[in-house]
């Protein structure tokens, strides 16, 4: 079987679905399936795709030009590709710009479609023309694959036939298991973290608003009484970066409260490795964005750490609650206080759910388990 995936968010791009579609396309490889990406171009995607093990094909896919030009263009395009590679069927890796133009394709040229739906690509809301738009694509599709039980509600509520959307979680991709001698003289923020004794509250992600970060910095005063040298690491970077920090500032609690940025991948599981706890208290806003999933407590999970996220969005497919972590109402500081001072408090507890969690990840989220899945529905046609 082949087909062709058409991708804006590919790597070397960053972000959780370029991730998700990488991952996905090399499970996909081991089913048997002969796949080629359709991607955007990207000014450093030379050595990345050479060095890859499934065909990319780079082109401008998202011209910035008028709608109907732009539409025409990405028709003409897509339609030339398919003809060349003639593929059983076509997916697209998310709700997006692209989509109505692939729809059309799929259309002409008589091929299945399929789209991989996270959260906020078809929860936001949009104006009337676009939210039409959206209908007319989630409606006519072959199939619609949700990363979420939260998610799959989305595109039902957004007109999407049930019988059409079928749940499938991400994997979480292994790591290599390292030594931190080489960090411990580095000057950074992990190696002041590897040389304190303190207990070491970590969360990792876009800082974005409904991650819910700033609620744990407005909880670590009150943990803080309990444990004075705590310390809070949150890796990642976004718009909400300078809000956060000013908070901290405003707190005084630079020394407690850590931003390293953006982290290569060693550096990030060195991170979980010292870690105690991974936290992520996220919440849906008013606008539509929602946490599609979070693949972040997996890793944590994988890492052997017990987690705590918020009860909202996916998580919950993501988090068992009372077993691999702990959900909780993320608008409720105190909350978020008691469960990390329930976890931290009870050492047994947060062995248990830290090791029920690992097993989970490997036995029930692995890429194997999320392609073989994605095999069977697009088999299905």
């Amino acid at each position: 079987m082949k087909i062709i995936i058409f991708s804006i968010d590919c790597k070397p791009k960053k972000g959780g679905i370029a991730e998700y579609t990488h991952n996905l396309i090399l499970s996909l490889q081991k089913q048997k399936i002969i796949t080629i990406v359709i991607a955007q171009n990207h000014s450093a995607s030379e050595d990345f795709d050479s060095q890859q093990k499934y065909l990319i094909i780079r082109c401008n896919l998202d011209p910035q030009t008028r709608l109907l030009k732009r539409y025409l263009h990405i028709i003409k395009t897509a339609g030339n590709f398919i003809s060349r590679e003639k593929p059983d069927c076509i997916i697209l890796n998310t709700y997006d710009r692209l989509s109505l133009a692939i729809h059309i394709v799929s259309l002409w040229k008589g091929l299945p479609f399929y789209i991989l739906v996270h959260g906020l690509d078809i929860a936001e809301k949009q104006s009337s023309w676009k939210e039409l738009k959206r209908y007319v694509v989630i409606r006519g599709t072959n199939g619609i694959i949700a990363n979420s039980t939260n998610t799959r509600k989305i595109a039902i509520k957004k007109g999407a036939d049930p019988d059409k959307v079928h749940i499938v979680h991400p994997g979480v991709a292994s790591y290599e298991k390292m030594s931190l001698e080489r960090y411990k003289k580095t000057g950074t923020v992990l190696c002041s973290v590897i040389q304190s004794s303190s207990p070491v509250i970590l969360s990792v992600g876009r800082l974005v608003p409904r991650k819910g970060f700033d609620m744990v910095i407005e909880s670590i005063p009150v943990v803080l009484k309990k444990y004075p040298n705590l310390k809070y690491v949150i890796i990642g970077d976004g718009y909400d970066r300078d809000r956060l920090e000013h908070m901290v500032a405003q707190m005084g609690l630079e020394e407690n409260i850590l931003f390293p940025g953006q982290v290569d991948e060693q550096t990030k599981h060195a991170y979980y490795e010292l870690a105690d706890l991974f936290i992520m208290p996220n919440r849906d806003l008013d606008n539509g964005d929602t946490e599609g999933f979070g693949i972040v407590f997996l890793e944590a999970n994988l890492h052997g750490l017990p987690v705590i996220g918020g009860n909202a969005g996916g998580v919950p497919d993501a988090i068992e609650d009372g077993k691999s972590g702990l959900l909780v109402n993320s608008s409720s500081i105190q909350e978020i206080v008691n469960a990390i001072i329930t976890i931290l408090s009870n050492p047994k507890t947060a062995s248990r759910m830290g090791e029920y969690g690992r097993k989970r990840s490997e036995e029930q989220f692995n890429w194997t388990i999320t392609a073989k899945k994605v095999s069977d529905i697009i088999r299905m046609k």
